[in-house]
């Protein structure tokens, strides 16, 4: 759309398949600490790793979108990697969606028309009560939760993810 400011996207890495084809990768480690429920404990945080995640966070959506937006109209899908501190981790496959990438930067236009540089910030929830919006979200929503959008490609067990070396001190 018109409007639309400089947008860059920095995959954590991207892989030209044979053939060509390019494709983002992000990939997301998650915090192996969760707060203890036990108010005796004299320590507020407790190792709790609940693995990787089992399906693609709809929050990530947009990143991997705009990843592909910005390898261009070829890029037809990203790999989202999800990372657990001590149970391995989950591949993800999206699929492009250029009706939901198109409303998206529609939102990003009109965001940039109004508060981009040299412009008043915006108030809180700024895009809540606007038109079109709540299909927004609800269209991410039903993105991530769509087996034609979303795949899980693998699961790849611990003993197979590589680590630092095992002697190393945990905070070097």
């Amino acid at each position: 759309p018109a409007g639309l400011p400089p947008i860059g996207a920095s995959p954590d890495a991207v892989v030209r398949w044979p053939g060509g084809r390019l494709e983002p990768v992000e990939v997301k480690n998650h915090s192996p600490f969760g707060y203890t429920r036990d108010p005796s404990a004299s320590e507020p945080l407790e190792i709790s790793d609940l693995g990787p995640f089992e399906e693609l966070a709809v929050w990530h959506l947009p990143q991997l979108l705009l990843h592909m937006l910005c390898l261009g109209p070829a890029c037809s899908s990203a790999i989202f990697i999800s990372c657990s501190a001590t149970h391995g981790a989950n591949v993800f496959r999206l699929h492009r969606n250029d009706t939901i990438l198109q409303h998206m930067l529609d939102f990003v236009a009109r965001f940039a028309a109004n508060h981009g540089a040299g412009m008043p910030p915006p108030e809180p929830n700024y895009f809540w009560g606007e038109k079109g919006y709540r299909e927004l979200l609800e269209s991410f929503k039903a993105m991530a939760c769509s087996c034609t959008s979303v795949q899980l490609i693998a699961h790849i067990p611990e003993n197979h993810v590589q680590r630092g070396r095992k002697d190393s001190p945990f905070l070097a």
